[in-house]
């Protein structure tokens, strides 16, 4: 259960940086539910029915879990919310319910000021709209370096899902144990049969390496994996099995089998 809230408040503090839309969200609910004599009050209700439900309800979030072993995409669950729909849907309906030009020109000004700035006025303030983990730092050039020296020797590399995309985007036809196809979220659509039980259980377990890394350094070993790249967290040992940390970066920890 931990690790449902860990990725609840990780993605809604990630969101943050790519603009405010959760905010303008809930801004579109309340106008739904207010202008227009509450003509669409029944479609305001239906996204806080669902958040409360599934997407902000850990426990049912922890149930699916339970069910369905691929799921680890909470991004694809947030979807469900009908944020790119109500966002505009509700400023018209805010300038709609406007009784002169005059105010609805203003207003219509006003929210697309508003709009813009809550997604970072189209990418000008922040540099991008993607959050930092999204950029080809030199921190990662420096991961992808490493995993291309392993590479080269014929060795295979277990990583984390977040620096996965650089490796196969950046990568020198790395070797690894597992893709960005087990990226997808209770979707495999067949390409899950090409992993075993035990490669799934690794990517699950990746989720939360301060809880697993014993038993993920003791599987990496039976997949004969050469390196593993994850998320740097607290109390990290130097040791562990028959791996040690041959990179530490701000953000990673690269571990390489003695």
């Amino acid at each position: 259960m931990s690790s449902i809230f860990s990725t609840m408040y990780d993605l809604f503090q990630n969101s943050k940086l790519s603009g405010s839309y959760f905010l303008l969200f809930a801004l579109s609910i309340v106008i739904l539910y207010t202008v227009n004599n509450g003509k669409n009050r029944q479609l305001s209700i239906y996204p806080m029915v669902l958040t409360a439900i599934v997407v902000g309800n850990p426990l049912t979030l922890w149930l699916l879990s339970l069910i369905f072993p691929v799921v680890g995409n909470y991004e694809q669950i947030v979807m469900l919310l009908p944020m790119l729909i109500y966002i505009p849907f509700g400023a018209c309906e805010l300038i709609s319910s406007l009784k002169s030009h005059k105010e609805r020109v203003l207003v219509g000004i006003l929210l697309f000021f508003f709009i813009s700035v809550c997604g970072n006025l189209f990418g000008v303030f922040g540099g991008n709209t993607k959050t930092s983990e999204n950029f080809y730092s030199e921190e990662k050039k420096q991961i992808i370096a490493e995993a291309n020296r392993v590479a080269k020797e014929d060795g295979l590399v277990l990583a984390d899902d977040e620096i996965l995309p650089f490796l196969t985007s950046y990568g020198e036809n790395i070797p690894l144990l597992y893709g960005q196809d087990m990226m997808m979220f209770n979707a495999d659509l067949g390409i899950m049969d090409m992993y075993d039980d035990g490669i799934i259980q690794i990517h699950n377990m990746m989720w939360t390496p301060e809880e697993n890394f014993d038993y993920i350094a003791y599987m990496a070993e039976i997949y004969g994996c050469d390196i593993i790249i994850i998320r740097r967290f607290d109390n990290a040992k130097v040791f562990t099995g028959n791996y040690k940390v041959i990179k530490n970066t701000d953000n990673y920890l690269v571990y390489g089998r003695k």
